[in-house]
């Protein structure tokens, strides 16, 4: 009788556990053998993790929330690389004083992972979870954890004949924020996380070897990606909307950048508008001014962006299906979605450029981008969140991303 094989059962069991869609789960409550298992499955390019991480640096004064998505052996790495152009201005001195410290055998990250964490099955790891179904268990769980030729071929990586090639997978940084070092995380940390810092380091080392014209070029994709320099913009009024007063306020630094605008609501259904001071590093709310955001669809779907930030084709789906007009396939039809969304997203737009034109700012770009060929989701630059009453009525600005 063969004995019981704890990570074998636990590839098996996650295979069976994890859903084909994003889902949220615990990472807490997972067995240590679960855990590693699920680093297994990712590495495998089985399972794809949506992370919020929150990453600072030894004796720096500036730390980096962010979220992004990651499979296979390498797609971590993939994904912090563009967070580390965005963060290279800030930390590229003390890294390279670190490289020649006494301390270098020390990774200079400290990482930390936020709750919620989401998983999902990738379309390798569906027909994995098939093959188990149909009483294969052997070929799937060798592949997972590198156990002999899985399907009795060897293959011959650098001049050596191997179980299989590895799952370099891929990995997108969805979005992120530099914030104080010493404030407060927007969610709820889970702890340290060593893999999260390793890759760090790693993503940076590869930077610092790129050769300078290509970091250039990667630098300046950073810029664009923390707004500094971005395309199309929203301005003008609605039809049928109604302008708002005006009152005037003197730019102050970051006004002009959608990432210091924040967009609330509210118990009773209303959106607040907010911006971020950064002298005390706090929200400030804009009592006079009313985000008319419209009901329906565009007010669904300004509520998607509070969890995460983004909008996923499947989110705006479940948008349509259910505030929608017009008929809508059951269906995710990729060029149908966009298309339903295109109106209902730029009254949002619109609504929001409004209200912060009312204060006499106007931010460069779009604060929120329309999905491309690479990205399949709307992504917000202006931050979305909820209104919470505090003592004497003040109303506070919760982020959840």
């Amino acid at each position: 009788m063969p004995s019981f094989d704890p990570i074998q059962a636990a590839v098996i069991a996650l295979l069976n556990r994890i859903p084909d869609a994003w889902a949220t789960f615990d990472q807490e409550s997972l067995r240590e053998v679960e855990q590693k298992a699920l680093v297994f499955l990712t590495a495998a390019g089985m399972v794809e993790r949506r992370f919020q991480i929150r990453v600072g640096m030894v004796n720096s004064d500036v730390l980096v929330e962010a979220a992004c998505t990651a499979t296979g052996e390498n797609g971590l790495v993939e994904a912090l690389e563009k967070l580390v152009a965005a963060m290279w201005q800030e930390w590229q001195k003390q890294y390279e004083n670190w490289r020649q410290s006494d301390t270098s055998e020390t990774s200079p990250f400290y990482c930390q992972q936020i709750e919620p964490q989401e998983w999902r099955l990738t379309e390798q790891g569906e027909l994995a979870r098939r093959d188990i179904a149909g009483g294969d268990e052997t070929t799937p769980v060798d592949f997972v954890l590198r156990r002999g030729f899985f399907d009795g071929r060897p293959r011959i990586v650098n001049g050596k004949p191997v179980g299989r090639e590895p799952v370099v997978g891929n990995g997108r940084l969805l979005r992120f924020a530099k914030l104080p070092a010493d404030s407060p995380p927007t969610g709820v940390c889970i702890g340290n996380w060593d893999e999260g810092a390793q890759a760090f380091v790693k993503a940076f080392q590869s930077l610092l070897e790129t050769p300078a014209d290509a970091r250039r070029a990667l630098l300046e994709a950073a810029k664009q990606l923390d707004g500094r320099h971005d395309a199309g913009d929203v301005s003008g009024t609605e039809a049928g909307s109604q302008p708002q007063p005006v009152h005037k306020q003197p730019p102050w630094p970051g006004s002009n950048e959608w990432e210091n605008w924040g967009i609330g609501l509210a118990a009773d259904g209303t959106w607040h508008l907010y911006h971020f001071h950064r002298n005390n590093y706090r929200w400030i709310p804009h009592h006079h001014v009313t985000l008319a955001i419209p009901a329906g669809v565009a007010d669904a779907l300004a509520r998607k962006f509070i969890r995460f930030g983004f909008i996923e084709l499947k989110d705006a789906h479940d948008v349509l299906l259910k505030h929608a007009k017009g008929p809508v396939g059951t269906a995710i039809r990729e060029a149908e979605v966009i298309s339903k969304t295109k109106a209902p997203m730029s009254r949002l737009r619109s609504a929001i450029c409004q209200a912060v034109a009312a204060e006499g700012h106007k931010p460069k770009g779009r604060p929120i981008s329309s999905p491309t060929r690479h990205t399949k989701n709307w992504q917000a630059r202006v931050r979305f969140g909820m209104v919470e009453r505090g003592d004497g009525g003040r109303l506070g600005f919760k982020l959840f991303y």
